[in-house]
Protein backbone atom coordinates (compact mmCIF):
# COMPACT_ATOMS: atom_id res chain seq x y z
CA UNK A 1 0.00 0.00 0.00
CA UNK A 2 1.26 3.46 -0.88
CA UNK A 3 1.20 5.92 2.00
CA UNK A 4 -1.02 8.94 1.60
CA UNK A 5 0.95 12.01 0.58
CA UNK A 6 3.57 9.98 -1.28
CA UNK A 7 4.64 11.49 -4.60
CA UNK A 8 6.70 10.09 -7.44
CA UNK A 9 9.00 11.75 -9.89
CA UNK A 10 8.69 11.05 -13.65
CA UNK A 11 11.44 8.39 -13.54
CA UNK A 12 9.69 6.33 -10.87
CA UNK A 13 6.32 6.63 -12.61
CA UNK A 14 7.94 5.68 -15.91
CA UNK A 15 9.45 2.54 -14.37
CA UNK A 16 6.06 1.47 -13.02
CA UNK A 17 4.29 2.15 -16.33
CA UNK A 18 7.04 0.55 -18.42
CA UNK A 19 7.97 3.67 -20.37
CA UNK A 20 10.56 6.42 -20.38
CA UNK A 21 10.30 9.62 -18.34
CA UNK A 22 9.97 11.48 -21.65
CA UNK A 23 6.95 9.34 -22.53
CA UNK A 24 5.45 10.14 -19.13
CA UNK A 25 5.83 13.84 -19.91
CA UNK A 26 4.23 13.30 -23.35
CA UNK A 27 1.27 11.62 -21.63
CA UNK A 28 1.01 14.56 -19.20
CA UNK A 29 0.97 17.05 -22.08
CA UNK A 30 -1.71 14.96 -23.79
CA UNK A 31 -3.81 15.16 -20.61
CA UNK A 32 -3.69 11.42 -19.93
CA UNK A 33 -1.67 11.54 -16.70
CA UNK A 34 -2.31 14.20 -14.03
CA UNK A 35 0.53 15.75 -12.06
CA UNK A 36 0.32 17.49 -8.72
CA UNK A 37 3.26 19.80 -9.01
CA UNK A 38 6.37 20.46 -11.00
CA UNK A 39 7.56 16.97 -11.86
CA UNK A 40 5.59 15.27 -9.08
CA UNK A 41 2.81 12.72 -9.37
CA UNK A 42 0.27 11.17 -7.04
CA UNK A 43 1.06 7.49 -7.70
CA UNK A 44 -2.51 6.23 -7.40
CA UNK A 45 -4.05 9.04 -9.48
CA UNK A 46 -1.37 8.85 -12.19
CA UNK A 47 -1.47 5.07 -12.63
CA UNK A 48 -5.27 5.00 -12.43
CA UNK A 49 -5.60 7.75 -15.05
CA UNK A 50 -3.20 6.00 -17.42
CA UNK A 51 -5.00 2.66 -16.97
CA UNK A 52 -8.30 4.42 -17.70
CA UNK A 53 -6.79 5.92 -20.86
CA UNK A 54 -5.63 2.45 -21.97
CA UNK A 55 -9.09 0.96 -21.27
CA UNK A 56 -10.75 3.74 -23.27
CA UNK A 57 -8.30 3.24 -26.14
CA UNK A 58 -9.04 -0.48 -26.09
CA UNK A 59 -12.80 0.12 -26.00
CA UNK A 60 -12.55 2.70 -28.79
CA UNK A 61 -10.68 0.16 -30.88
CA UNK A 62 -13.35 -2.46 -30.21
CA UNK A 63 -16.20 -0.03 -30.89
CA UNK A 64 -14.69 1.20 -34.12
CA UNK A 65 -14.50 -2.31 -35.48
CA UNK A 66 -10.72 -2.25 -35.46
CA UNK A 67 -9.06 -5.48 -34.69
CA UNK A 68 -6.75 -5.76 -31.73
CA UNK A 69 -3.92 -6.11 -34.24
CA UNK A 70 -4.89 -2.83 -35.91
CA UNK A 71 -5.04 -1.07 -32.54
CA UNK A 72 -1.65 -2.49 -31.60
CA UNK A 73 -0.26 -1.37 -34.94
CA UNK A 74 -1.54 2.16 -34.31
CA UNK A 75 0.01 2.16 -30.86
CA UNK A 76 3.30 0.86 -32.28
CA UNK A 77 3.27 3.60 -34.92
CA UNK A 78 2.58 6.22 -32.26
CA UNK A 79 5.40 4.82 -30.15
CA UNK A 80 7.75 4.91 -33.16
CA UNK A 81 6.71 8.51 -33.84
CA UNK A 82 7.46 9.51 -30.24
CA UNK A 83 10.83 7.73 -30.36
CA UNK A 84 11.68 9.53 -33.62
CA UNK A 85 10.82 12.87 -32.03
CA UNK A 86 12.97 12.01 -29.01
CA UNK A 87 15.86 11.01 -31.30
CA UNK A 88 15.56 14.28 -33.21
CA UNK A 89 15.66 16.22 -29.95
CA UNK A 90 18.73 14.28 -28.84
CA UNK A 91 20.44 14.95 -32.19
CA UNK A 92 19.73 18.65 -31.71
CA UNK A 93 21.22 18.57 -28.21
CA UNK A 94 24.26 16.70 -29.53
CA UNK A 95 24.77 19.34 -32.23
CA UNK A 96 24.47 22.09 -29.58
CA UNK A 97 27.08 20.37 -27.41
CA UNK A 98 29.41 19.96 -30.40
CA UNK A 99 29.08 23.69 -31.15
CA UNK A 100 29.83 24.52 -27.51
CA UNK A 101 32.89 22.29 -27.53
CA UNK A 102 34.16 23.93 -30.73
CA UNK A 103 33.56 27.43 -29.30
CA UNK A 104 35.31 26.55 -26.05
CA UNK A 105 38.25 25.07 -27.98
CA UNK A 106 38.63 28.29 -29.98
CA UNK A 107 38.47 30.34 -26.80
CA UNK A 108 41.07 28.15 -25.11
CA UNK A 109 43.38 28.42 -28.13
CA UNK A 110 43.15 32.20 -27.85
CA UNK A 111 43.87 32.08 -24.13
CA UNK A 112 46.82 29.75 -24.77
CA UNK A 113 48.26 32.25 -27.27
CA UNK A 114 47.97 35.06 -24.75
CA UNK A 115 49.62 32.95 -22.04
CA UNK A 116 52.46 31.86 -24.33
CA UNK A 117 53.30 35.47 -25.20
CA UNK A 118 53.03 36.68 -21.60
CA UNK A 119 56.06 37.47 -19.45
CA UNK A 120 55.13 34.72 -16.97
CA UNK A 121 57.72 32.12 -16.04
CA UNK A 122 57.62 28.84 -17.96
CA UNK A 123 56.72 27.04 -14.74
CA UNK A 124 53.72 29.33 -14.14
CA UNK A 125 52.62 28.95 -17.77
CA UNK A 126 52.76 25.16 -17.38
CA UNK A 127 50.59 25.38 -14.25
CA UNK A 128 48.01 27.45 -16.12
CA UNK A 129 47.99 25.07 -19.12
CA UNK A 130 47.54 22.07 -16.81
CA UNK A 131 44.61 23.78 -15.07
CA UNK A 132 43.03 24.60 -18.45
CA UNK A 133 43.46 21.01 -19.66
CA UNK A 134 41.85 19.69 -16.48
CA UNK A 135 38.96 22.12 -16.95
CA UNK A 136 38.40 21.07 -20.56
CA UNK A 137 38.55 17.37 -19.69
CA UNK A 138 36.02 17.79 -16.87
CA UNK A 139 33.71 19.94 -19.04
CA UNK A 140 33.75 17.42 -21.90
CA UNK A 141 33.05 14.52 -19.52
CA UNK A 142 30.08 16.38 -18.03
CA UNK A 143 28.63 17.22 -21.44
CA UNK A 144 29.23 13.81 -22.98
CA UNK A 145 27.01 12.30 -20.28
CA UNK A 146 24.01 14.39 -21.36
Amino acid sequence: MIEQGTTWDPTTLAQVLGMTPQSVNEQVRAGRIPKIGRGRFDPVAAVSAYCEYLREARDDAKGSGKSLTAARTELALEDARLKRIQAEKLEGRFADVQELIAAESQMLEGIAGIIRSSPLSDERKEDIFTALQDHVKKWKEEHEQT
